[in-house]
């Protein structure tokens, strides 16, 4: 048997503990919480940039590209819309939502967009 043992920890002089690792590895798991974290806020903060830029358009700006949008996606993403135009509806879609005039009909009519399509 070697000393010491494999997955044990030891204490070294000066009340140190030593767990065989690296510093390198001993840092990892806290690198790896900390890209999670930026990432999920980074996220976060996505959404609430778009929302408060439509916000901060004037009203009568705000609900024409809100009306000319929704006539958009009602008119190149119906049913019958080419498969050349998915992306561009669902970024459509993705977008309009952030308008606070979206709502039931809004939603539905984004809804149809933003549906996963099965990969099989």
């Amino acid at each position: 048997m070697t000393w010491p043992p494999s997955g044990e920890l030891r204490v070294l002089r000066g009340g140190n503990v030593h767990d065989g690792r690296g510093p390198i590895a001993r840092l990892m798991p806290g690198v790896v919480a900390l890209s999670v974290a930026m990432a999920l806020a980074i996220g976060a903060a996505s959404g609430s940039w778009k929302r408060r830029g439509v916000a901060t358009l004037p009203d009568d700006q705000r609900l024409a590209l809100y009306a000319r949008t929704i006539e958009e996606l009602r008119e190149f993403c119906g049913e019958q819309r080419p498969d050349a135009l998915r992306d561009h509806c669902r970024e459509l879609a993705s977008f309009v939502e952030e308008f606070t005039e979206c709502r039931i009909d809004c939603r539905a009519l984004t809804g149809q967009q933003l549906v996963r399509e099965p990969t099989r």
